[in-house]
């Protein structure tokens, strides 16, 4: 009995000593694969370079390329210790960790060419997305810095494309539609004494009552869809605009109007709706985590990101969809 747990003994310790050469291995082999995937991607970059129009930019584009290929990578430790000091206020040491991950922004930026900006202003509000990582960057968390850094630059490039290419604009004549809508609504009102009937007014505008609630409802959407919501510097069409992208819990919804969200909310399942009633603080209470909202639905984290980019999915259709020029007709 007691040789049996020797041997037990024994074979557990071989395996632990095989988890921990198995997982020496694991990082030296994603080391050396980052080390290598940058070397790559450079070459790939000089190659999307040369296909620019602007020979200016392709020069400065070479010129930058050449200049922060020097830039040495940081080890693990190095990056600890910088993020350290650059969290005291260390200055050179945040300009020593934005420097040596220019090449990521590089290699970031060069998935969003032809959406709308140049690979040099891609790269440039990628910088902006980096040096916002840095200053967020807190080592004791356990994040790998380029992980970090990564979903910090993909939201710069992500926004400001964004920015650029979406403008959601109705037609004159439906803006002449809408104007005329609320002209006749107020004096409705004062007229009656009360809020008038859809259906009041169509009459009066002899118009169909379904099409002017399309119309209506269009309205809405494109005035909704570019407001600020929450804390951060977030519109909900920065929501539903990418639904594989991580998403802070601080951005919320709750300066839309109530009524609008929960039409919005209508359209999901119920799971659905909890997900996001959790995730963006829609009941008033503080935006969770996925890991929270994982506890209180009783369901994994990957569970709760599954459906909440479902979800997310879903309502960029309807926000999209509810602006096709198509259904004014």
């Amino acid at each position: 009995m007691a040789e049996k747990k020797k041997k037990k003994k024994k074979t557990r310790k071989r395996e632990g000593e095989r988890n921990l050469e198995e997982e020496s291995q694991v990082e030296e082999e994603e080391k050396r694969g980052e080390e290598e995937q940058i070397e790559i991607d450079d070459e790939v970059i000089d190659e999307k370079a040369d296909r620019i129009d602007d020979d200016r930019d392709t020069q400065a584009l070479s010129l930058y390329f050449k200049e922060i290929s020097k830039i040495p990578l940081l080890s693990p430790d190095d990056v600890v210790v910088l993020a350290r000091k650059a969290r005291k206020g260390d200055e050179e040491a945040k300009k020593a960790l934005i420097l040596s991950n220019l090449r990521l922004v590089v290699k970031i930026a060069k998935n969003y060419i032809g959406k709308g900006l140049s690979f040099i202003d891609l790269i440039e509000e990628g910088n902006i997305g980096l040096i916002k990582a840095i200053e967020k960057y807190d080592y004791r968390k356990g994040f790998r810095i380029s992980t970090y850094a990564s979903w910090w630059i993909r939201q710069a490039i992500s926004r400001a494309i964004a920015n650029k290419s979406r403008t959601i604009r109705l037609p004159v004549h439906i803006v002449d539609l809408i104007n005329r809508y609320f002209r006749i609504r107020r004096e409705l009102t004062v007229e009656d004494g009360s809020p008038p009937s859809i259906e009041k007014i169509a009459r009066v505008m002899k118009i169909d009552k379904d099409k002017l609630e399309r119309i209506i409802k269009a309205s809405q959407f494109t005035r909704s869809i570019d407001m600020q919501i929450g804390d951060e510097e977030g519109t909900l069409s920065d929501i539903v605009k990418d639904e594989s992208s991580e998403l802070p819990s601080e951005v919320v919804f709750n300066v839309l109007r109530r009524e609008y969200v929960d039409e919005l909310l209508e359209n999901l399942t119920s799971k659905e709706r909890e997900v996001l009633r959790h995730r963006f603080g829609l009941t008033g209470d503080k935006p969770k985590t996925l890991r929270e909202t994982g506890r209180i639905m009783n369901i994994t984290r990957e569970r709760v990101r599954q459906i909440e980019i479902r979800a997310l999915k879903k309502l960029r259709e309807i926000v999209l969809g509810a602006v096709k020029p198509m259904e004014w007709l």
